[in-house]
């Protein structure tokens, strides 16, 4: 695969969070009126999805998120770069040697389960993107709760809480041209789901953008954490290049 793509895509999952100071709540659309004037943050400090690159200088001591919420892991539990058929996932004849082809329509469960000590964790996808259509990562919470963080190849993405089986808005917009991966081009998103002294939190980045964390989700990670899937949308497939999961330690 790609791998000097996916090392830049990935290099800052764990800087993300050094530059989210999730107390405030903020949601990821609080910076995108700054971005014409190239200051696009959130008020917590966390670019807006899709803004800027963080640095990854520091990733290695990353701070709590909030006090009480725990710590994200400084190296990913999970690690997949998808560039050799493992029977882990649905279909090996899946694996093209540079990732793993989702048809339309196709969903895929992350192979990972997170350990019951874990306050939650951080699916980072690094994906080609497809000409027309959308890749979405799905938190699962439980068979009636889940959050999902859609990006569609023209650059418009969407943060959704769903509730027996009802979708609710949490944020949305759209990236210009150069805030994400073009088709044909690796972009990756991230997707975070963790309790907190406030209830869940719901943290979302795209391509090289810092955390930004959503107002408005509700309920609990489960004791057996939160499991992960990655579905393509529309009628082109997508080309996952990895995935990986960092937890959230209390």
């Amino acid at each position: 695969m790609r791998r000097d793509a996916r090392q830049h895509l990935l290099s800052a999952a764990a800087a993300a969070l050094l530059l989210a100071g999730c107390g405030t709540a903020s949601t990821a659309a609080d910076g995108a009126g700054a971005a014409a004037s190239g200051g696009a943050r959130t008020p917590d400090g966390a670019d807006a999805p899709g803004t800027a690159e963080p640095s990854a200088d520091g990733a290695s001591s990353s701070p709590p998120l909030r006090e009480g919420q725990g710590r994200l892991a400084e190296e990913p539990a999970f690690v997949d770069e998808l560039d050799e058929a493992s029977d882990a996932w649905p279909d090996p004849d899946a694996f093209t040697g540079d990732g793993y082809r989702l048809a339309a329509g196709e969903t895929v469960d992350v192979p990972y389960s997170a350990p019951g000590s874990a306050l939650g964790s951080l699916l980072v996808v690094a994906v080609t993107m497809p000409e027309t259509g959308a890749v979405t990562a799905v938190c699962d919470l439980g068979p009636a709760l889940s959050v999902s963080l859609e990006l569609r190849a023209e650059g418009g993405w969407l943060v959704e809480q769903t509730t027996d089986g009802t979708p609710v808005e949490l944020d949305s917009g759209t990236l210009d041209p150069g805030q994400r991966g073009e088709p044909g081009e690796a972009t990756a998103l991230r997707l975070l789901c963790s309790d907190s002294p406030d209830g869940l939190a719901v943290g979302v980045s795209l391509h090289g953008a810092g955390l930004s964390f959503v107002t408005g989700a509700t309920g609990a990670v489960p004791a057996g954490g939160p499991t992960w899937r990655v579905s393509s949308t529309g009628d082109v497939g997508s080309v996952l290049d990895s995935v990986d999961v960092y937890l959230v330690e209390a």
